[in-house]
């Protein structure tokens, strides 16, 4: 009787470890995927944003159109900035930190266009032509572009990497 009591205590202690060792796991892929995911993709929204505004601000009809756009690239830059700081602290893997570099590299050089965008539109508010043709050019768009193809990209890696950590919370119950 003693025997099997301690074949029950034995695999009681076993299935207390492997709950222990998925939900470490789950953990992982929550705070070092999941939410990075999130971070990633919020940055990613934001950088559209700020195009979105920049060509509502170069469109606008009035000055309280081109002010609230002048606000929202502000807003939409100031929110891309702390999600990417979130970001970071979720990128773990080389190659996907030397892509968020080259993003950020990327990121400034784009801020830069939108700079110029917004000083050739406050120099003439009505004579638009000029500005939308400049942000309409692969010139101005490359950097937004390949921002956000790498933005895509580290994204996709860590949506992998959370696939493979669920993969190995799983071998715990095989």
């Amino acid at each position: 009787f003693a025997s099997v009591l301690l074949i029950a205590l034995a695999l009681g202690v076993q299935s207390l470890f492997n709950l222990r060792a998925m939900r470490d796991e789950t953990q992982v892929i929550y705070e070092r995927e999941l939410l990075g995911i999130s971070h990633l993709k919020e940055a990613n929204v934001n950088l559209i944003y700020i195009g979105r505004s920049l060509r509502r601000m170069i469109l606008a009809p009035d000055v309280e159109s081109r002010v609230r756009a002048r606000q929202e690239i502000a807003k939409a830059r100031e929110t891309l900035a702390s999600e990417l700081v979130a970001a970071r602290r979720a990128v773990l893997r080389k190659e996907n930190i030397a892509r968020l570099d080259n993003f950020e590299v990327n990121l400034a050089r784009y801020d830069m266009r939108v700079a110029q965008a917004i000083n050739m539109v406050e120099k003439s508010p009505y004579a638009s032509g000029e500005a939308a043709a400049y942000v309409s050019s692969a010139d101005f768009t490359a950097d937004a572009d390949k921002a956000d193809a790498l933005l895509s990209e580290i994204a996709r890696n860590k949506e992998t990497g959370a696939r493979e950590s669920a993969e190995r919370a799983m071998t715990v119950y095989r």
